[in-house]
């Protein structure tokens, strides 16, 4: 990760695959530093393998360097904000990992090769007081990074509002992990939605597409680059804002552009890409 960072000159998360293996990282060094204060040894394998899972998908993803979208062009904030939503989530798997060993281990503690109940439940606790700040800041970052790039704090796009719900679901774990009729079994069911949730607000980041009315918005915002998914969005969605086309019109014209070979495809991106663009009926409006 140190090599890539030095290679790319930001932090390296600013594609899938780096996010992935960051993410990878922060779980794996998570739970190393829990494990130096807590014996939780016999339920590493929960938040490794996380990691693990992690790892090897990202072994799938294109690990090529690639020119970042432009809304991910601010290599100070993409540093620090998705550096700090890496954190967050890294530490969050161990709390998963806790709150799944609170709910096989029960308040009798039935099983000895495992951890005590009041161990499992202080860890949770303790991962979630750590991420669950890292977590807020990096929502704050992330509306003030919004306001530079898009002129709004917040848009309620997927993305924005998935990582919206995991955040209070974790506010709602501190809260009833102090009230009696929800703390122990309730509060680790939380932890276990709460990672889910964090699970879908990484997985936003595949590509996020909503259809409103009779256009498709696509969030650009937090698409990575280095995916094959994210370039044909981002062409299709420069076709129907910027060339006043109908999702009908687009899936034609990228069909054609499909099955008639180079020069229908070339035809194509200069008509709808400004990279390309030297003709075609887009020429005159603003890129």
């Amino acid at each position: 990760m140190l090599l890539r960072a030095i290679l790319v000159g930001r932090g390296p998360w600013g594609n899938l695959f780096e996010y992935t293996v960051a993410f990878a990282f922060t779980a794996t060094a998570g739970y190393l530093l829990l494990e130096r204060r807590y014996p939780i040894r016999s339920i590493g394998f929960l938040a490794t393998g996380v990691a693990l899972g992690l790892f090897l998908y990202s072994a799938t993803l294109p690990k090529q360097i690639e020119p970042l979208v432009p809304a991910l062009q601010n290599a100070p904030l993409l540093t620090i904000h998705v550096g700090m939503a890496t954190i967050a989530y890294g530490i969050l798997a161990t709390s998963f990992a806790a709150g799944v060993g609170y709910l096989v281990q029960g308040t009798r503690d039935r099983f000895a090769w495992l951890p005590s109940h009041r161990i499992l439940d202080e860890v949770a606790w303790r991962a979630v007081v750590v991420g669950f700040p890292v977590f807020a800041t990096m929502i704050i970052l992330g509306s003030w990074w919004a306001s530079i790039a898009w002129s709004r704090y917040w848009g309620w796009d997927p993305k924005e509002t998935s990582a919206l719900v995991t955040w209070l679901t974790y506010a709602v774990y501190l809260h009833a992990r102090n009230q009696r009729r929800w703390a122990g079994r309730p509060a680790a069911l939380l932890l276990v939605v709460g990672f889910g949730a964090v699970l879908f607000t990484y997985f936003r980041n595949l590509a996020s597409v909503a259809e409103p009315y009779d256009c498709v918005v696509l969030d650009e915002a937090h698409l990575y680059s280095g995916t094959l998914a994210t370039e044909i969005m981002l062409l299709l969605r420069r076709v129907m804002l910027r060339c006043n086309r109908t999702p009908e019109e687009v899936l034609h014209l990228a069909t054609s552009a499909t099955l008639g070979g180079n020069d229908a495809l070339d035809r194509f991106l200069q008509a709808t890409d400004p990279r390309y663009r030297n003709t075609g009926p887009c020429e005159a409006r603003d890129p």
